[in-house]
């Protein structure tokens, strides 16, 4: 495997509109990755939006990507973000569950759903709060994987994420959601392998 530090403002992979300067195609240049993810997204068992910066982990074989990949579809690790939010609570803690679903109106937005979609469920903490500005400091926890689950998510609390244009904001999307630990097993150790960023 490889763990890497994802800076904000790099898209994963090569799409339309994105063909050069890649987080995948920048790690190929210095190592390996299965080829098991495809042309365009070897290795890659699990993404992070294009603002969204932190730890994220690749497979360099294909053994350890078939594994990572159970890991990350059962959701057999932990995930933790800090996210900082429009608006100031007057609760600690929430678990926020649902299902996601892509929205009819934008395709470009995924919302909650009260039928069909899949489950979500995040767990979030205040952890700073400052009234005047009404912004926040959230720490979340994911079960669940699913697109955009922690914007979509903080918005459907009525805090969305600050400068996110598209669950809130008007304008130039500038948000850093960043994913701040990983911890999963080791495909080929079975060692339990904690990343903090």
């Amino acid at each position: 495997i490889i763990v890497i530090n994802k800076p904000r403002g790099v898209v994963m992979y090569p799409s339309a509109g994105n063909k050069t300067g890649t987080l995948v195609q920048n790690i190929l240049a210095h190592t390996n990755l299965s080829a098991l993810g495809g042309a365009t997204r070897p290795g890659v068992v699990h993404r992070l939006d294009k603002d969204t910066s932190g730890v994220m982990v690749f497979a360099k074989s294909d053994a350890a990507f078939r594994e990572l990949v159970k890991i990350f579809s059962e959701h057999n690790l932990t995930r933790k973000y800090i996210a900082f939010v429009w608006g100031v609570p007057n609760w600690e803690s929430a678990d926020i569950t649902g299902n996601i679903a892509r929205s009819s109106r934008n395709r470009q937005k995924m919302t909650m759903v009260k039928t069909g979609g899949k489950p979500s469920h995040t767990e979030v903490s205040v952890i700073n709060a400052w009234s005047r500005a009404k912004i926040s400091e959230m720490r979340c926890t994911l079960f669940t994987g699913r697109t955009h689950q922690i914007r979509v998510h903080a918005a459907h609390i009525g805090c969305p994420l600050k400068n996110d244009f598209l669950y809130g904001e008007r304008g130039e999307s500038t948000y850093d959601l960043r994913c701040i630990k990983l911890e999963f097993i080791h495909p080929s150790t079975n060692q339990k392998i904690v990343i903090e960023a």
